[in-house]
């Protein structure tokens, strides 16, 4: 399955995962009008660092920081929270933790 992030209007983004890939899909406004919305291949520099390529169906202009943060929120794996040790090898303070 792939996963495209969709962007339509002033609503937040979306995911869809297809099955087979496609040049548009077929999206239903809320006026109930199915309209064709174009399926690009966006290539990105994530924030960890690593490089690839995102699918985005949108009916306006959007930004690669959309995007980005749109993969992020929607299709990337939480980093896992790592566990801070001082010299002494104890845990962070309580009024350090946030």
């Amino acid at each position: 399955m792939a996963d495209v992030l969709i962007f339509t209007g002033n609503e937040p983004p979306r995911l869809l995962q297809i099955t087979v890939l496609k040049k548009s899909i077929s999206y239903v406004y809320p006026d109930k009008v199915p309209r064709e919305i174009p399926v690009d291949i966006i290539f990105a520099t994530f924030l960890n660092g690593k490089s690839g390529a995102v699918l985005v169906a949108a009916d306006r202009a959007v930004t690669r920081r959309e995007i980005v943060e749109a993969h992020l929120k929607l299709i990337a794996e939480p980093v896992p929270a790592r566990r801070y040790r001082n010299r002494q090898g104890q845990g962070l303070p309580r009024s350090a933790r946030a």
